[in-house]
């Protein structure tokens, strides 16, 4: 009997430190978030430029995809990788609502100064451009 307490007790704990006490908390978005390909996505834009304490927001507006048919995902995050006047960007969706607002803009050094390429990078490291953005 002790030794089903004891498993009893370690799954509690597992699924508390996994999902949250009692709930769908943060460890759901770790565990479900992921990559998506453009393709997913739809087409991606960007909108007007703001300074927020030491970083740049841009603002994304994400086309018809299939993450808005389908899907119960979310944009949760947005990976950036800036080098050599190139920036990658890629849009992470998970199945929970608790960053939406961070999967739908870009957050940039404030040190960005003029014209860079802005990429859409796939998951399989396939690149797509989607233009230019000027600091």
């Amino acid at each position: 009997m002790n030794r089903y307490i004891s498993l009893l007790l370690a799954a509690l704990l597992f699924g508390s430190l996994l999902f949250g006490s009692w709930g769908c908390g943060p460890g759901v978005r770790m565990v479900t978030e992921e990559p998506r390909p453009l393709l997913f996505v739809g087409s991606v834009t960007f909108g007007k430029m703001t300074k927020v304490n030491d970083s740049i927001h841009v603002p994304i507006t994400m086309g018809e995809g299939p993450w808005q048919r389908n899907s119960g995902q979310f944009p949760t995050r947005v990976i950036t990788n800036v080098r050599d006047r190139k920036i990658d960007m890629t849009i992470c969706f998970s199945s929970s609502q608790e960053h939406v607002e961070l999967g739908r803009r870009l957050v940039l050094s404030e040190d960005l100064t003029g014209e860079y390429e802005i990429f859409y990078l796939d998951p399989n490291g396939a690149r797509h451009a989607l233009g230019s953005l000027a600091f």
